[in-house]
């Protein structure tokens, strides 16, 4: 297991305690690394040594982002399947069962994510993600969880959420890890998910493995400005490194401007923050070069194949994990 950052020590211990016991549940080796980012000092002292017994903090020698953090503890986790938790997400105590077993029991299997609920808003789920090309455009969706999904142990998705995922290490380094372009958040799992399906793996999301986010940010203009830019950044830098079929390329391009238009009317955030994302993704250009290289070297299928292969294996009765 590894948990990133330990920022909200109060949220932190109740998430921790959820999870000893979920590991409880499910015998066999497990260790917690809890790996600190540059949001937060030092290790909180009474927390870990009073109330995180088999807990092993990871504290890089300079600061590191939640991203390059994350990077930092799979590189040190003893097993080979690496489950991947938020510091602000609490399982449920039977998660993990159903979060493991396509892994052990299907080898075309990159990873697995758990079904999240918003813990503020139960009605608020991140649920079966979905990349589409609506014809104008490349969007990125979240589904509801369908009554067919509920009767399946994982069911296709196009990327593997942050909140709690299960992933092959070994499929994970052959990729290259998370790619560092995507720093500090937003779309480094849209990324190696993408890039998973197109090497010839598969993405999954387990229905019964349930846990629910407490996510919470200071809420003010400054910092809300700061997250949409990245995520804006990180949007054009996906779609330009990972995405070989031109047509798809090109209604992702010409639809640019007028999505930025809208985005900026509609968010409140304004027309500068939209052109500041665009130019922070153009000053990367070469560097966007030398990885779309890479993704067209390691790939078996095509965009379209990917997207085809989602929507269809989620409409089959078949059941993934279990082929």
């Amino acid at each position: 297991m590894v948990v990133v950052g330990w920022h909200g020590e109060g949220t932190l211990r109740h998430a921790l305690a959820a999870l000893r016991d979920a590991l409880a549940e499910y015998p066999g080796r497990h260790e917690i690394l809890l790996v600190r980012d540059q949001r937060v000092a030092s290790v909180p002292g009474a927390l870990c040594q009073a109330e995180a017994p088999g807990v092993t903090f990871l504290e890089p020698a300079h600061e590191l982002d939640y991203a390059a953090a994350t990077r930092f503890a799979i590189e040190r986790a003893a097993h080979d399947v690496v489950v991947l938790i938020n510091h602000d997400t609490f399982v449920d105590l039977n998660f993990l069962a159903s979060l493991l077993t396509p892994l052990r029991h299907d080898p075309e299997v990159f990873g697995v994510a758990s079904r999240v609920v918003n813990r503020s808003c139960a009605a608020v789920e991140t649920g079966v993600t979905r990349i589409r090309d609506t014809g104008r455009d490349i969007v990125w969706l979240h589904e509801p969880v369908q009554p067919g999904d509920e009767a399946r142990d994982a069911c296709p998705v196009s990327w593997l959420h942050r909140g709690a995922i299960a992933i092959d290490r070994r499929k994970y380094r052959w990729l290259g890890g998370f790619d560092p372009l995507f720093d500090p958040f937003y779309f480094d799992d849209v990324d190696i998910s993408h890039r998973a399906w197109k090497a010839g793996w598969c993405c999954l999301m387990a229905p019964a493995s349930r846990v629910s986010h407490d996510e919470r940010h200071d809420g003010s203009p400054r910092y809300d400005e700061l997250l949409h830019a990245i995520a804006v950044r990180n949007a054009y830098t996906f779609v330009w490194k990972d995405v070989g079929d031109l047509r798809m390329l090109a209604h992702a391009c010409l639809g640019a401007a007028g999505r930025r238009v809208r985005r900026a009317r509609a968010s409140g955030l304004g027309a500068r923050v939209e052109l500041a994302a665009f130019i922070a993704a153009l000053r990367r250009v070469r560097s966007i070069a030398r990885g779309r290289r890479a993704v067209a070297r390691a790939s078996r299928r095509s965009d379209r194949e990917v997207l085809g292969l989602v929507d269809g294996e989620r409409n089959s009765s078949r059941s993934l994990s279990r082929r």
